[in-house]
């Protein structure tokens, strides 16, 4: 304690409560710390020309910018007649970088005012500075450079908004996370397949969100150590203004999270699916209705590849129903290991006819069942009943939102009646003002089983 003492007040920089403040100047506690923290304080600001204005700080700071190892560039909040300005500055910070080696690139631009030959020479700069993470958003169309498509320092990767054509065939060698937002890819393969190939030997994520995949009849994914899969409001075009049935198959032994939520169930093969253990399933488009037979079928497929190792499943209403009008009509398969059941409808009608009465009977093991959205007030039919030799083990029943409205309460109503093993109903979220009301409405509810208990959090 004592040498800490010594040590502390042997500092000159450090100014007792009496000192003078004219010695103001000489207090400069930041610049003393290792360059390591400062290069890592200035990789974090919101954008490298932040950085860029610590110059002007002192002669210290005069070239400390240059030691960022993270370049952050977006025109989101420039003026739109200081573009020129923008882009300028873009241009100098990547010369003064252009033989260092950059962790982190992000680009961020939200107009089409800049040559694309500019942005295409931006991009190229951070590839050839071997770019660990890549994170690009362009509202306009741009030819990417090719040795992006086998460039093997990029481990982490987010595209949004961009539209490009790329080959047939891409490969990255290290790339571990996929993000892609709103991208529209062409592919450039004209062969009679229209296969488009994606080889990511260590890839662990993969999320694609409004994508479009156009001149794809089959998307392929090599990726034997890839864990979670999302592809969500996305779709497959082999040919422009045609519905076609396309193919995703995913090549690895590593999955464990799948979610499609498409604008059409496609054809989906997994090639080994011992280890998926929570699935998500969703259908946003017409074809709900059109194709209900085909999409039945298709979801029928999956999930009895799948029966005997999913944990936990999640279906809208619109999967539910498909599943009851598949063709060729077919029974649920069993699934054995499923536990949790997480339905995301809005249908009362849905929730307590057969479709998901027949899945809760194919479900042995199921404890728990989630409704994961607000109940639409809707006309229940009394006629709804449950299937021949109903039997379920499930214990607990939540609603995520709960409004207390007829078609809410009567649901709840069935499920209480019908459901002798139960043991409590969760209402997570109540919307309104009424929660006192409507608890005392639940509680006046017959119920099957005795231990059951109604609880409000």
């Amino acid at each position: 304690m004592d040498k800490e003492l010594t040590n502390l007040s042997s500092n000159k920089k450090l100014r007792r409560p009496n000192d003078s403040l004219e010695d103001d100047d000489d207090v400069d506690s930041i610049s003393d710390l290792p360059e390591s923290v400062l290069s890592h304080i200035l990789s974090r600001l919101p954008t490298t020309l932040d950085a860029v204005r610590t110059c002007v700080l002192s002669r210290k700071w005069e070239k400390q910018w240059k030691n960022v190892y993270n370049l952050r560039f977006s025109d989101y909040k420039v003026d739109k007649s200081k573009k020129k300005d923008f882009a300028i500055s873009v241009q100098k910070v990547l010369y003064h970088f252009r033989n260092s080696r950059i962790q982190g690139f992000m680009l961020s631009i939200n107009c089409n005012q800049y040559n694309p030959t500019l942005v295409k020479t931006w991009l190229s700069a951070a590839l050839r500075s071997n770019v660990q993470r890549l994170c690009f958003s362009h509202v306009d169309d741009l030819e990417f450079p090719h040795y992006f498509f086998k460039c093997d320092s990029l481990v982490h990767l987010v595209l949004e908004l961009c539209t490009f054509r790329v080959p047939g065939y891409f490969c990255l060698a290290n790339l571990r996370v996929l993000n892609f937002y709103n991208v529209t890819w062409q592919n450039d393969d004209c062969s009679a397949s229209r296969c488009f190939i994606l080889n990511f030997p260590v890839l662990e994520v993969f999320k694609s969100y409004q994508c479009r995949w156009l001149n794809v009849k089959m998307l392929k994914i090599l990726a034997p150590l890839l864990a979670s899969f999302q592809m969500v409001r996305s779709f497959l075009r082999c040919t422009p203004g045609r519905s076609e049935d396309c193919e995703i198959e995913i090549c690895g032994d590593n999955l464990s999270y799948f979610n499609f939520d498409g604008f059409s169930l496609e054809n989906i093969v997994l090639s080994n699916p011992s280890k998926v253990a929570n699935v998500c399933l969703d259908v946003n488009s017409m074809e709900r209705f059109i194709q209900r037979g085909k999409i039945g079928s298709r979801a029928l497929l999956l999930l009895g590849g799948l029966s005997s190792v999913i944990r936990c499943l999640e279906l809208s209403e619109y999967v539910i129903e498909a599943l009851a009008h598949a063709e060729p009509p077919c029974s649920l398969p069993i699934f054995d290991g499923l536990t949790i059941l997480k339905v995301s409808s809005t249908w009362s009608n849905t929730l307590c006819s057969g479709p998901l009465m027949e899945l809760l009977n194919s479900a042995p093991a199921l404890e728990k069942l989630i409704f994961t959205t607000l109940i639409d007030d809707v006309n229940y039919e009394e006629s709804n009943s449950l299937p021949t030799n109903f039997s379920s083990n499930l214990k607990v029943v939540e609603f995520r939102l709960f409004k207390g409205r007829a078609s809410e309460i009567q649901l709840v109503k069935f499920l209480l009646h019908n459901l002798s093993r139960l043991e409590q109903l969760v209402i997570t979220k109540f919307l309104g003002d009424t929660q006192v009301e409507v608890e005392n409405q639940l509680l006046m509810l017959p119920r099957s089983s005795s231990r059951v208990s109604i609880v409000f959090l």
